[in-house]
């Protein structure tokens, strides 16, 4: 029922979206050193778990979704242990970070193209 809801309603994704950006923002300016700054990106793992369960209720869900998810949850902590990593490991752990949202790119059209052709 709420899946179902939440798809047909014109005006919900709209609302969703701004509630989600208003939620971002607000994370950002009132946590803004917590996780070395990556609780922003927290709100996102959050999102993307919410659409995994809306895409699998829907039967959409594909392996590229759970690849996008999974490179994003890892390069948001090695975003996280930069600063602390760096004592050690002089070039910190920021280019994985990138390496890995480039992957997440990468995933997120794999998935639409997947959800297009139902593809598995």
């Amino acid at each position: 029922q709420l899946v179902k809801r939440l798809t047909t309603n014109k005006q919900l994704p709209i609302l969703v979206t701004l509630g989600f950006l208003v939620l971002k923002i607000a994370m950002s300016i009132i946590f803004p050193s917590v996780l070395n700054g990556s609780v922003r990106h927290v709100v996102n793992l959050f999102l993307l778990s919410g659409l995994i369960y809306i895409l699998k209720e829907q039967e959409k869900l594909s392996k590229y979704f759970i690849w996008m998810f999974i490179s994003y949850l890892i390069a948001v902590v090695f975003r996280t242990l930069d600063n602390a990593v760096c004592t050690y490991f002089p070039i910190g752990t920021h280019f994985l970070w990138h390496i890995l949202t480039a992957s997440v790119v990468y995933f997120a059209f794999r998935s639409l193209v997947s959800i297009d052709r139902k593809v598995p």
